[in-house]
């Protein structure tokens, strides 16, 4: 397996075993490299030669057991990718998505929402998701699925709610958004939940209307209707005023109402000090 990428400070990067300036050094070495029990061997090769570039692509499917972590310089990668697009970019794809690939070349089943909960047990660099899956493979190879109890039995689960995957329950209208909604304020507090979901909502509006213009965008942007984003971010951010409540601001999204329509259209829903309080 081998990635393409550019240097910056932002790239997630496994610790290397080997590090080499050149192809030539990497070819000398690369047939005597045992593989260890746990885990595999990281490489990284600095070139910006696009000739031994090239070459090295056609051969390889001879190194599927290394990890190859190939640095280019910014020009020299983007003319690699005009000549030859669709190779493995290191930033191109989300470390969900390199997990994902790890389950498949281990040949793992995960029950039904039991893969989301493995992967927010563990680590999210390559090396951490590569053990973690070995462990799995390791120590349940006769378990056809894996579910939440086998996964408890080797990591710590991350049982939390975010407050990101309630505004996309309530977006979608799912069912149990309540409870979930519940479980995010119990842990993270009225205020941190609403603020967290006003930034991401923010978020949500700008890719959809950008999906809208351009038709690029990823599925769950296709799947969210762009009248529930909109009535989402009036309710949580453009007609909040300095309301804070975040139950009662679901439960106007749910009505299709807002503050303002809360305070044209008086409720007994309200004490009279917070209905001062919001005037």
């Amino acid at each position: 397996m081998y990635y393409l990428y550019k240097k910056t400070k932002s790239s997630q990067l496994p610790k290397f075993n080997y590090d080499f300036k050149k192809f030539e050094d990497f070819y000398a070495i690369a047939h005597l490299l045992e593989m260890p029990v746990v885990g595999t061997h990281y490489v990284r090769i600095q070139s910006d030669s696009y000739k031994d570039i090239i070459n090295f692509l056609k051969v390889s499917d001879s190194y599927q057991t290394i990890v190859i972590y190939i640095e280019v310089n910014e020009v020299l990668l983007n003319y690699i990718l005009l000549q030859k697009p669709g190779l493995s970019l290191l930033e191109s794809k989300s470390n969900f998505e390199v997990f994902k690939e790890l389950v498949s070349k281990y040949n793992i089943l995960f029950k039904p929402n039991s893969i989301k909960t493995m992967y927010f047990s563990i680590g999210h660099s390559y090396a951490e998701m590569d053990e973690a899956l070995q462990l799995v493979k390791q120590q349940f190879p006769d378990i056809q699925e894996i579910g939440d109890n086998e996964i408890s039995q080797l990591f710590i689960v991350d049982n939390l709610v975010y407050p990101r995957n309630v505004l996309i329950a309530y977006l979608r209208m799912t069912k149990g958004r309540k409870n979930q909604l519940e479980k995010c304020i119990n842990y993270f507090g009225n205020d941190m939940v609403l603020y967290a979901m006003r930034k991401n909502i923010r978020k949500l509006l700008d890719e959809k209307i950008k999906y809208l213009k351009t038709g690029q965008g990823s599925g769950l942007m296709k799947l969210l209707p762009i009248s529930n984003i909109v009535q989402m971010a009036n309710v949580l951010d453009f007609t909040r005023g300095k309301f804070m409540d975040i139950r009662t601001l679901m439960a106007l999204y749910e009505t299709g109402g807002n503050i303002n329509d809360t305070l044209q259209k008086r409720t007994y829903s309200f004490t009279d000090e917070e209905y001062y309080a919001l005037r």
